[in-house]
C-alpha cells in the first residue's frame, strides 16, 4: 500500500476512521473528518440528528419515474451537486420485483408481503431501518424502564455502557456510545486532522462542541501535537449543510487538496530525517539497543560496556 495514507470520513463514518487510528496510531499520516459525529455527552432527544432523518426518510417508489419526480422535488435532493445526485440515482437506490420485504415482514410499503402481491418498485440499497440501527441503538432496558420504571437491564448486555449512561437513559433511551469513546481519546490521536463543517450546518455545533473537540484532538500523550503544532486545522464549507460532500464537492477538493499537498511535503521531510537518523547501520545494528538508549536508562558506563559487548 502506497504511503502516506489519508484517511477521508463524513458524519458516522469519523469516528470509525478515528477509532482505527488510536488502535493503530501510525497507519494513517492524516485524515479529513467532514461534518464528524462527535460529542463528549450524550445529544438531548430534542437535538434532531441524522437518524431523525433516517427514521423519516422515504425509501421506496411505485417505480423509478416516481423517483425521478420525489427528487427533483425534494429540497433536499436539490441541494445537491448535479453529478452527486447521478450517482445517488444509479447507486443509491435499486429496483425490485416481488413482495417487498425484510425477514419476511413487510414493513409500511404499503404493497403487503402477507397478500402475494407482487410489483415492481424502486428501493434504497441501504433500507432506513439498516441506517437508522447505525447511528443509535436502545440503552439497555431504557425503552422498557420508560413504560415500566419497576423493570430492570440485564447485567450482562449492560456491560459495554457506563453508569453515567445508564442514569441518563431515562432522559434518552437511545445512544451511540462509540462517538463519545472516540471524543475523549481525541489527545492520543497521532494523524494530522482537518475537520470540516457545513457553513450552514448546525449538526453538533451548540455549546462549543465542535470547538472542544479540536482543542482536545492530538495534545494527550504520544498525539500530534494539536492545533499548537499546525497539525489540526479547521476550513467550513460555503453554501453547504451536514451534507456538504454531495452539496459542495469541488469546494471540499479544492480545500482538502491544499492541505493534503502540504501533509505530503511534511511526510517526505519526516521521511528523509528517519532515513538520516538509520543511514550507515546495518541490519543487525537497526535491531540492537545503542548507546543513546542505554544512556536514556541511566546506565553507568561499566554496564554500558558490559551491554555492549553481549
Amino acid at each position: 500500500m502506497t504511503r502516506p495514507i489519508f484517511g477521508l470520513a463524513h458524519s458516522m463514518g469519523a469516528p470509525q476512521l478515528l477509532h482505527a487510528a488510536l488502535t493503530h496510531p501510525r497507519l494513517f499520516h492524516a485524515q479529513i473528518l467532514i461534518e464528524p459525529v462527535l460529542y463528549d455527552a450524550a445529544p438531548a432527544p430534542t437535538v434532531h440528528g441524522p437518524v431523525h432523518g433516517a427514521v423519516r426518510r422515504r425509501d421506496r417508489w411505485v417505480d423509478r419515474d416516481a423517483l425521478e419526480v420525489y427528487v427533483r422535488d425534494s429540497p433536499l435532493y436539490r441541494s445537491w451537486d448535479p453529478r452527486c445526485r447521478d450517482r445517488w440515482m444509479e447507486y443509491g437506490v435499486r429496483e425490485v420485483v416481488g413482495p417487498i420485504a425484510m425477514g419476511g415482514f413487510d414493513f409500511g410499503s404499503g404493497t403487503g408481503s402477507g397478500s402475494g402481491e407482487h410489483n415492481t418498485e424502486v428501493v434504497l440499497v441501504t433500507p432506513r431501518h439498516q441506517e437508522a440501527f447505525t447511528l443509535t441503538r436502545p440503552v439497555d432496558g431504557a425503552v422498557q424502564r420508560r413504560k415500566t420504571p419497576s423493570s430492570s437491564s440485564s447485567s450482562s448486555s449492560s456491560a459495554e455502557l457506563d453508569l453515567a449512561i445508564q442514569r441518563g437513559a431515562s432522559k434518552y433511551p437511545l445512544m451511540q456510545a462509540e462517538p463519545m469513546v472516540v471524543f475523549h481519546n481525541l489527545g492520543f490521536l497521532k494523524p494530522a486532522v482537518l475537520f470540516m463543517y457545513g457553513e450552514l450546518s448546525v449538526f453538533l455545533k451548540a455549546g462549543g462542541l465542535r470547538e472542544r473537540a479540536m482543542e482536545r484532538t492530538g495534545r494527550g500523550v504520544l498525539g500530534s501535537g494539536g492545533v499548537n503544532q499546525g497539525r489540526v486545522k479547521r476550513e467550513d464549507i460555503e453554501n453547504a449543510g451536514h451534507m456538504a460532500p454531495v452539496e459542495q464537492p469541488a469546494v471540499i477538493a479544492r480545500k482538502a487538496g491544499g492541505w493534503i499537498a502540504r501533509e505530503v511535503q511534511r511526510w517526505e521531510e519526516d521521511l528523509r530525517r528517519v532515513e538520516g537518523e538509520w543511514k550507515g547501520k546495518t541490519g543487525e545494528e537497526r535491531r540492537m539497543l545503542d548507546e543513546e538508549f542505554l544512556d536514556g536508562l541511566g546506565l553507568g558506563e561499566k554496564e554500558k560496556k558490559m551491554m555492549m559487548k553481549l
